[in-house]
């Protein structure tokens, strides 16, 4: 990758699925790295791919979101809440869900 452009910073990345798959070396880390350097950041690449952890960074994100969003729609239901951030509780909307189930 041409990452000269844009910074001095050396990375490199693995990226993709199925057929997709890629290592990525920018190219300022491949100018500062001699071979044996550049054979052992492929290696710990390679672990990535071997380890999966682009699939369980995935699940993970999705489980996290997923709670996120449960709190969150749990709090807009918690009148100590609104009451929390000054808002008087007279003034706490309905969940949206409520107003097209019950109108």
């Amino acid at each position: 990758m041409d990452g000269s452009r844009r910074s001095n910073h050396g990375n490199a990345y693995f990226t993709g699925f199925g057929k997709t798959k890629r290592i990525v070396f920018f190219d300022t880390l491949l100018a500062r790295l001699n071979p044996g350097e550049i054979e052992a950041v492929l290696a710990h690449e390679l672990g990535h791919f071997k380890h999966r952890h682009v699939i369980k960074r995935i699940v993970i994100f999705i489980c996290d979101e997923s709670g996120f969003s449960l709190a969150t729609g749990d709090l807009m239901e918690q009148s100590w809440f609104y009451e929390g951030l000054g808002v008087q509780v007279a003034n706490v909307p309905s969940p949206p869900w409520l107003c097209c189930c019950f109108s």
